[in-house]
């Protein structure tokens, strides 16, 4: 196979995982070593001895697979995790658990295919990803999903005290795995830290509330349970993380998109106070406002939606009983998830009062989150991948007319007397070239705005808060998706691939991040020797690191978009 061929499937490898949602693509040949895992150490946890596997690199061992919660089928279906028993015999850690109940996205319009013919390859090369992305098969799904795995230097040395970074995956809380291959990397962990990725309950099995649940929970609230799973894997890093080396006292969260969302709820709940120590969030800050019950803002409540579906599934909608519910096998809830247009959407974290009190953003306004140092930013293209399903500036207001004059009355409609400066500000006057510019302040509207504002509501507890804005585009001049969504995890998980990135600055852009990261997670400031200096954020300075070949601090570059 030629050198070419194998940096493209490479390439569809880590498009498949970041965006389709449920595949894999030739995983085997993303980092193009052939390294085949033989048995390694065993470690001995509080919960029983786990066995793992050898790495690429000598002395880092990968355990996969290990179950930190007891499966949640049958009755613990739309429960709070309940703490995995411990076992007698070794726990053999050399595969990873099943990616937790999840769509199969096929679709012709999915992210992986439109991402493919933005990135300017070239007919041949693109025609061939497309293929090699047809033909990729369904990674097995379950309800029983509630797994981590753990990368460590010093396995079994609980003298080692080194930084825990515990990534939470994204995909819009509705897809993906801690067992992604793009996650699955020895870059961060060369850096002297002990990585550990968890998987977390999805869609419906994760987020859906109804009346009967929360009826029957004593306190009183339903849904939320992927998030209660990611406070379950953190209370199972301070109980078990010393076996592999790490640091009960040094663990930094971090995750990108939904995964950053959760990282700014786990800040901002009260139930995970003292889980961890510092946080890092990458494209992406909660700005949920659906609630448990009425929500104030919104014709959609967590209870309300949970009914609805319970009807869509042939039972008595808000009457249902837990017993019916549960006794729905999971193959018809997905299938009656993907025949319905919209309901994803309220599969996210909701105000239930308990586990998330109130709006995470009056949280953080109230100064109530917990003061942990915070690094946290966004790319510069994060609307191009997300155009096509909402056809306008924001999520919310539906399609946004074509005609100018229709498009003029549309933008006063929602945003009354700030629309004509917006549309200036934008460059939204011209109906033949709008697309372009709907299409950034859609990724602003989304995620610059709440990231930017959660680091200067944070900022004013924290002094040791930090602001990025990664800019690299593509190199190839016919490329149209610019800094998209979840670019940086090219360069922070080293799968930097010449199939997209191929200029001698990328390789220094990539060290910068990885050391950024490690030295925060090391000590809370990612300074360090032989990096560009990252000062500390404030909102009365409002300045930013720029990731880009040239790495630079300097004023944020947005300020008046993001502000209206």
């Amino acid at each position: 196979m030629s050198l070419a061929k194998k940096l493209l499937i490479a390439l569809v490898g880590i498009i498949v995982v970041i965006f389709a949602g449920g595949y894999i693509a030739l995983n085997m040949l993303v980092s193009g070593s052939g390294f085949e895992a033989q048995p390694a150490g065993t470690v001995t946890t509080p919960r029983g001895a786990i066995q793992g596997v050898t790495t690429e690199d000598d002395g880092i061992t990968n355990f996969k697979g290990i179950p930190y919660a007891e499966a949640p089928v049958g009755n613990l279906r739309w429960r709070a995790p309940v703490a995995k028993a411990a076992w007698s015999e070794t726990l053999i850690a050399d595969e990873f658990g099943a990616r937790c109940t999840q769509s199969k996205d096929k679709r012709p319009d999915s992210f992986a295919r439109r991402l493919v013919r933005g990135l300017g390859l070239g007919y041949f090369k693109t025609e061939l990803a497309l293929s090699l992305i047809e033909a990729s098969e369904a990674a097995p799904v379950s309800e029983d999903c509630l797994y981590l795995n753990v990368r460590t230097p010093a396995a079994g040395d609980a003298s080692a005290k080194l930084p825990v970074m515990f990534w939470i995956h994204g995909g819009s809380h509705t897809g993906g795995s801690g067992s992604d291959d793009l996650y699955q990397s020895n870059a961060l962990v060369k850096e002297g830290v002990v990585l550990v990725t968890i998987n977390y309950r999805l869609g419906a099995f994760g987020y859906m509330a109804h009346p009967a649940l929360s009826a029957e929970n004593e306190n009183g609230v339903s849904g939320n349970y992927g998030f209660l799973d990611q406070m379950q894997a953190l209370k199972w890093v301070q109980e078990n993380i010393e076996a592999f080396g790490g640091d009960r006292d040094n663990v930094t969260i971090f995750g990108e998109s939904a995964g950053a969302w959760a990282v700014s709820e786990l800040v901002a709940s009260p139930l995970s106070r003292g889980l961890f120590h510092k946080a890092i969030g990458e494209s992406g800050a909660s700005s949920t406002l659906h609630f448990l019950r009425g929500t104030p803002v919104s014709n959609k409540s967590g209870e309300g939606e949970g009914a609805k579906i319970a009807s869509g599934l042939g039972l008595n909608g808000a009457t249902a009983t837990v017993d019916e519910l549960r006794a729905v096998p999971a193959e018809d809830i997905m299938t009656f998830v993907d025949a319905t247009p919209g309901i994803t959407g309220i599969f996210h974290p909701i105000v239930d009062g308990w586990a998330i009190p109130k709006p995470v953003a009056a949280i953080y306004e109230d100064g109530e989150q917990a003061n942990v140092p915070f690094l946290l930013g966004g790319n510069a293209d994060e609307g191009s991948l997300f155009y096509y399903y909402y056809q306008g500036p924001n999520t919310w207001g539906g399609p946004a007319p074509r005609d100018q004059v229709e498009f003029e009355t549309w933008m006063t409609d929602l945003y009354g007397d700030l629309a004509p400066r917006l549309i200036e500000l934008y460059g939204m006057q011209d109906e033949a070239a709008r697309r372009e510019a709907e299409i950034d302040m859609l990724g602003d509207d989304t995620f610059l705005v709440h990231v930017r504002r959660t680091a200067a509501l944070h900022a004013q507890a924290q002094p040791n808060t930090y602001l990025y804005h990664f800019t690299r585009t593509p190199p190839d001049e016919g490329q149209t998706v610019g800094a998209f969504h979840a670019s940086e995890l090219f360069f922070l998980f080293d799968k930097f691939n010449p199939a997209i990135y191929e200029e001698a600055e990328d390789e220094n852009l990539q060290q910068h991040i990885i050391k950024y990261w490690t030295n925060f997670a090391k000590t809370g400031n990612p300074n360090g020797e032989g990096l560009t200096e990252w000062p500390t954020y404030s909102r009365v300075e409002d300045n930013w690191m720029v990731l880009d070949r040239e790495i630079a601090y300097g004023p944020v570059g947005r300020a008046e978009k993001l502000n209206l």
